[in-house]
């Protein structure tokens, strides 16, 4: 495989991981979160956007490298799951953000 397809390949499993990053960035947790009675060992708030964005770099880049070592008949077969958990993430994060705000807007706002 040529290094600019190898390339436009990381940079479409990028696009689609920060995509699916972003609901989770459009919908940040808020005043509740930061109200809840949190056990002693729970890290700093600092610590999550940190540790999620290695994780989504490092999601990105393994799919990437399955892309390219799997034989072209199997790359689906091979990644489907990937693609089905960042889908799954992103119904979870739109249906949580649906729910905040009835319940937002049941409570009169």
């Amino acid at each position: 495989m040529s290094p600019s397809r190898s390339l436009m390949i990381l940079l479409g499993w990028l696009a689609l991981v920060v995509l699916t990053a972003s609901s989770g960035v459009a919908t940040p947790p808020g005043a509740w979160y930061a109200a809840l009675d949190k056990p002693p060992l729970t890290p700093p708030s600092i610590a999550f956007p940190i540790a999620w964005t290695a994780l989504y770099l490092l999601m990105a880049l393994a799919a990437w490298r399955a892309t390219l070592a799997s034989p072209c008949g199997a790359r689906w077969h091979t990644l489907w799951p990937f693609v089905a958990q960042l889908a799954a993430y992103l119904a979870w994060v739109s249906f949580a953000a649906y729910l905040n705000a009835a319940t937002w807007w049941l409570n009169g706002g």
